[in-house]
């Protein structure tokens, strides 16, 4: 660090006088989200701030340093941390006349200084024994010191309480301690639950006066990046109150400061050491206490408006592939009586992810909890966006859990993260391995539960098999939806029956479909828009059968079948007879006779093929392979029988009749 006297003569060597301003280099964590420009997650960056500081209007908070030098196992990250920045830091915060504020929670304090000042007793609360402090070290006079663990509004074991009692103004809040990823978070003093108490104050982060532990995600490097990121995103401050959780290095305060020297003499840090080394665990298992009526799916901003260009891609392709389906098994796991709760966070939900009938949405944490203990609801499955944002911060957002049973005493639901059914707002450094999603993850584990609670989407559907074996049904989906775009497209590839009947319907039964359809026009615009298709993997034609719009302009519906040479179409002539109007569609396919009633009123009896179901891949609602194939209207309570349902005939004039 010599060079820094080298590059920069100009600056003191000596620290401040008592009541002077600092110029301080910060830096904050932006997302990108430019409308003029096609930006990806690689372009979030990070900018650099000059900011001014008052040494004597800050405070510095160190969270749970204890001991970790001494001892007959020092733990060799921390204990190089505490001595290589710790320390420096503490003597410069002395030295510049910051209120220092420790917070060792449940344990002993240390302050290993090294010098032989005598220890003072705090301003408040009352000091706790400190069996392995240094002789020399501990709480000078005029420093506070905060103990304990319970985080309910005016505790003693809070820190807004200690710090507004120590008669000072203070407008910066510097944040240290250990771990980064846990109790700097979390705690009682810890970020989230300061800087919500003093939200007038400016809150910086020492990002190397800080290490955390990341045994469970197996990689310290990447950890490390992730929490720092996640705490300098401040989610939990929301977008509205533009309030950016800063943070520095250590250095950047020394020569910010005038304490050149200090910043000179610090030593290069060993740990983290780059790595990329991974450590995958297996899903935890979401069965068990699980029982009908007390299970929810949480679906967290699944919307297709963010901003930023390749994370809008990620999103639409996670909610394709993985989470789309898994809310139509919800949604159709009616015997379950599993709920779906949808949390906007200010985003608007479109597509599979609108609200269906009779589920809940959620604008505050306050009426996300109340429908919670309404409905005796006590396990969750989150599923959304993004996981180092509104599934840790937002409404009902899961970060929270920790605190609230951990210092509030409050009893909180089981909870798990769907894993693939989510993804983080990542950085150019983390983007290739998802390390700020693997982060996200991993907050808390394992004391969240001892196997951790991150699961699939496979194993939650299983969960929901195990409920209620399906019997009835090969396929609903309830609700209404309207289709407007690619994202908003249904596929589910769950076609062989994980909890029951399959689709590939084999028996030799009849198949029953009913699905209820509007256009938006009947224009000649319009041409073989798909609204549903039991799709093949390969082969021309490429479904086992479909429903679609026939030629433009005419209004008429069209109902297809694969078979050995190519397409089988029967058209219903002007089923559509104006525009935003719901017309129900039933078919019964049996064997070689197909029936179909438009409003309940038989409109057709043919003959066609046999359904074939060879190298059926996927049930696709909406569409079928392309964009201009996308349906333009609404569709809703898709149904999929195995048997002849035939809906209440409306009797035909004998003209019409003789006519089919």
């Amino acid at each position: 660090m010599l060079w820094l006297l080298l590059l920069l003569p100009s600056l003191r060597l000596t620290a401040l006088a008592s009541g002077a301003t600092a110029t301080v280099r910060t830096r904050r964590f932006a997302l990108s989200e430019s409308p003029d420009t096609f930006d990806t997650e690689a372009d979030n960056a990070y900018v650099n701030e000059s900011i001014a500081l008052v040494p004597a209007q800050t405070a510095l908070v160190l969270v749970d340093v204890w001991n970790d030098v001494n001892g007959t196992a020092p733990d060799p990250v921390l204990a190089e941390n505490e001595l290589q920045r710790m320390v420096p830091l503490l003597a410069a915060a002395r030295q510049l006349g910051m209120l220092i504020v420790h917070a060792p929670s449940e344990s002993p304090e240390w302050s290993g200084t090294g010098e032989a000042d005598a220890v003072a007793a705090p301003i408040a609360p009352a000091a706790v024994a400190r069996t392995d402090v240094p002789p020399a070290g501990g709480v000078r006079k005029g420093e506070v010191l905060v103990t304990g663990t319970n985080g309910s509004a005016g505790s003693p074991s809070r820190c807004d309480a200690a710090i507004a009692a120590s008669g000072r103004t203070i407008t910066t809040v510097l944040m240290t301690g250990y771990d980064t990823n846990k109790c700097v978070v979390d705690k009682p003093c810890g970020l989230v639950s300061l800087s919500t108490q003093l939200p007038a104050a400016r809150f910086i982060v020492l990002r190397d006066v800080t290490r955390g532990q990341f045994a469970w995600l197996g990689n310290a490097w990447y950890g490390q990046h992730a929490a720092v990121n996640m705490l300098e995103l401040g989610w939990w401050r929301g977008a509205a109150a533009k309030k950016p959780i800063r943070s520095m290095l250590l250095a950047d305060l020394l020569i910010g400061t005038g304490l050149t020297a200090a910043a000179a003499s610090l030593k290069p840090l060993q740990y983290p050491a780059p790595s990329a080394k991974q450590h995958f665990r297996p899903p935890a298992a979401v069965g068990g206490a699980a029982g009908t009526g007390t299970s929810a799916l949480v679906v967290m901003s699944c919307s297709s408006d963010y901003k930023n260009n390749g994370f809008a891609a990620r999103v639409a392709e996670t909610r394709r592939l993985h989470l789309e389906p898994l809310l139509a098994k919800f949604r159709s796991a009616a015997a379950a009586k599993v709920a779906v709760i949808h949390v906007p966070n200010g985003h608007a939900l479109d597509g599979a992810c609108t609200p269906a009938l009779g589920e809940y949405v959620a604008n505050s944490t306050a009426d996300f909890d109340a429908y919670l203990n309404a409905s005796g609801i006590t396990r969750l499955y989150y599923a959304g966006f993004a996981a180092n944002t509104d599934m840790m911060f937002g409404v009902g957002g899961m970060q929270r859990y920790c605190s609230n049973s951990r210092y509030l005493k409050i009893k909180v639901p089981r909870y798990f993260w769907v894993e693939d059914c989510t993804i983080a707002q990542e950085h150019s450094q983390t983007l290739e391995g998802s390390w700020a999603k693997k982060f996200a993850l991993a907050y808390r584990q394992p004391q969240v539960t001892a196997a951790g609670n991150v699961a699939t989407s496979a194993s939650v559907i299983k969960m929901l098999c195990a409920l209620a074996p399906k019997t009835g049904p090969l396929y609903e989906l309830r609700g209404t939806r309207q289709i407007r775009s690619p994202s908003d497209v249904i596929t589910d590839t769950d076609i062989d029956g994980s909890c029951g009947p399959s689709l590939v319907d084999r028996s030799g039964n009849a198949t029953s479909i009913t699905i209820s359809l509007s256009l938006s026009t009947t224009n000649a615009t319009l041409h073989e828009r798909k609204a549903l298709s039991f799709m093949k993997s390969v082969g021309s034609p490429w479904a086992v059968f479909q429903v679609r719009l026939g030629d433009a302009g005419t209004g008429n519906l069209e109902y297809q079948t694969a078979n050995e040479t190519g397409w089988r179409t029967y058209t219903v002539a002007k089923f559509f007879e104006a525009a935003n109007v719901t017309y129900k569609l039933v078919v019964v396919h049996a064997g070689t006779s197909v029936k179909i009633w438009r409003n309940s009123k038989l409109v057709a009896h043919t003959t066609m093929n046999k359904l074939d179901y060879s190298n059926a891949a996927a049930l696709r609602i909406g569409s079928r392979k392309m964009p201009e194939e996308d349906w333009s209207g609404s569709i809703g309570d898709v149904l999929i029988r195995s048997g002849a349902y035939e809906p209440s005939i409306v009797k035909l004039p004998p003209q019409e009749l003789a006519a089919l």
